[in-house]
């Protein structure tokens, strides 16, 4: 019976190795689309959503092989030598997840500074352009204010 738990939680370890290069790409995806010259909120948005999903399914797959592995812990534990070869398995594979886990913070966080940087750049450019707006509003006005004769400035009152 413990035999098709391992089996299990080998298999939710594959899964969830799967699910982390996916997650890799998806960085990767991030990270052209935050370089480019353009800023394309969609598909930022669609990337960032794709990515939700992914760490939705990770999180399922921890929660499961946590449930499987309260199962056979002790079974583990008492009989190391009779699944020897499976605990290897499962060892490097929990290897190759932590190794990929802190590759995918690292890239994380790459990319959240340089969103941080887009975005500061993207309000700067608005600011910009209110300030613009503001000057043109202004000029505007007094443009209008000279050739409706409103001005008292360019009245005569001389008789």
């Amino acid at each position: 019976m413990s035999e098709q738990y391992l089996d299990i939680l080998e298999e939710s370890l594959k899964k969830k190795i799967e699910v982390l290069d996916k997650i890799i790409i998806k960085n990767e995806e991030q990270k052209k689309i935050l370089e480019a010259e353009e800023f394309d909120a969609e598909a930022f948005d669609q990337n960032t959503q794709e990515k939700g999903e992914l760490i939705d399914r990770l999180n399922l797959l921890d929660s499961g092989f946590e449930k499987v592995f309260e199962r056979v812990k002790e079974e583990l534990e008492s009989n190391k030598e009779a699944h020897r070869d499976q605990i290897i398995r499962l060892q490097d594979a929990i290897r190759a997840i932590t190794e990929k886990s802190v590759f995918i913070q690292t890239t994380e966080e790459r990319n959240r500074a340089t969103v941080e940087q887009k975005f500061k750049r993207e309000r700067e450019k608005i600011q910009l352009g209110k300030n613009s707006m503001k000057v043109a509003k202004q000029y505007y006005n007094t443009m209008r204010g000279i050739n409706s004769g409103g001005s008292a400035v360019f009245m005569d009152n001389k008789k």
